[in-house]
């Protein structure tokens, strides 16, 4: 990666902000395992982390990603609705964006979900990339 980059892939041992701000270790790892496509990986992570602290929406969060990136999506549905109902954060909508879009195929929700994102957390790491997604959806769904 380009000096500055700050999402460098993984594999080298840095911390990547923004993906991994503020999570616990462990999460940031298994953000960082999801962001490099180890979705297997990330869940594992995820689910340890889980079963120390059950209630830590951040690991609910990167759980349900990992079970939509492996193919999972039934799954994941109910932690991310579990995720959202314990907290309306800019991770928590754009996971939800990410369910409807990627395992309902339902753009226009997936589209309200990011927007949602963007407005609960304008400083939210991802807001310029789910505002180029909603362009995207809204696109298509015209």
């Amino acid at each position: 990666a380009a000096q500055g980059d700050e999402r460098a892939p993984a594999g080298g041992g840095i911390e990547m902000p923004p993906t991994a701000l503020g999570l616990p270790p462990v999460l940031a790892a298994a953000e960082r395992r999801l962001v490099a496509g180890d979705a297997g990986g990330a869940l594992e992570l995820a689910e340890r982390f889980l079963a120390v602290a059950t209630g830590y929406t951040n690991a609910k969060v990167i759980r349900g990603r990992a079970l939509i990136a492996l193919g999972r999506g039934g799954e994941a549905e109910p932690v991310l609705k579990d995720a959202l109902a314990a907290e309306r954060t800019g991770r928590t909508l754009a996971a939800m964006g990410e369910w409807f879009e990627k395992v309902a195929g339902d753009a226009k929700t997936a589209a309200d979900y990011y927007r949602k994102a963007v407005e609960a957390d304008p400083a939210f790491a991802k807001a310029a990339e789910l505002e180029a997604r909603i362009a995207s959806l809204e696109g298509k769904s015209k």
